[in-house]
């Protein structure tokens, strides 16, 4: 079939894959395209080695339009907006991800539990919020609203599981107020880490390779 498609068009797979071994069953795709991109380094490491002269890393990245910081005033504005003005004061913890195993929410809430008792102790309050954008009964994961009322920090945790546009994802990125919450068992440097480092800092297009060498050490502040 690819020589039909090639008297009109060159062919291009935008490819990831996130496993080893090396997918030798993927071998006929791979030698029916022209051209292999891939948005993850794995990805490119692996399929490089067998198909070096077509093989080529392109990362993600995001529209400067789209996430970028945005002011003190607009940032207040938006958490009232979120959270409602009881929750103006509080500290604002954000997480957004699919509810799913392998992004460890169980792990997400009982860890705030133990930060909530924490500034309790210290502080003698409990004025922090975590704001989920998730499912919280998605069938990949646990029950949010079960786990979150067994920790005994229902009134501390608020989900948003609309879908809501680009502008507003931004909004949810850009408080300052917001530690940023990310990762799961294998994704580490995902989407969701780009969003905040565009919505935050104005960095957009930034490479985990970038960011901290192969030993683990950061390679400069954002």
């Amino acid at each position: 079939m690819e020589d039909e498609i090639r008297q009109v068009c060159p062919i291009v797979y935008w490819h990831v894959w996130d496993n080893k071994p090396y997918p030798e069953f993927n071998n006929p795709f791979y030698e029916a395209t022209d051209l292999i991109n891939c948005h993850s380094h794995h990805t490119y490491e692996q399929v490089k080695e067998h198909h070096p002269n077509k093989t080529f890393f392109v990362p993600h990245a995001l529209p400067e339009d789209l996430f970028f910081p945005v002011s003190e005033q607009e940032k207040n504005k938006q958490k009232i907006k979120i959270l409602g003005p009881d929750r103006e004061d509080h500290f604002v913890l954000f997480w957004m991800n699919r509810n799913a195993r392998r992004k460890r929410p169980n792990d997400l809430l009982l860890s705030f539990k133990m930060f909530l008792d924490e500034l309790n102790e210290k502080e003698g309050h409990k004025k922090a919020t975590l704001l989920m954008h998730t499912d919280p009964t998605d069938r990949e994961g646990p029950n949010l609203f079960a786990v979150s009322e067994m920790l005994g920090i229902k009134q501390n945790v608020v989900f948003s599981n609309q879908r809501v546009d680009f502008q507003t994802i931004n909004l949810f990125t850009a408080e300052d107020h917001f530690g940023i919450i990310s990762g799961s068992l294998w994704d580490h440097f995902g989407i969701t880490f780009w969003v905040i480092l565009a919505a935050l800092w104005g960095h957009s297009g930034i490479t985990l390779e970038s960011l901290w060498d192969h030993s683990g050490i950061t390679l400069g502040s954002l």
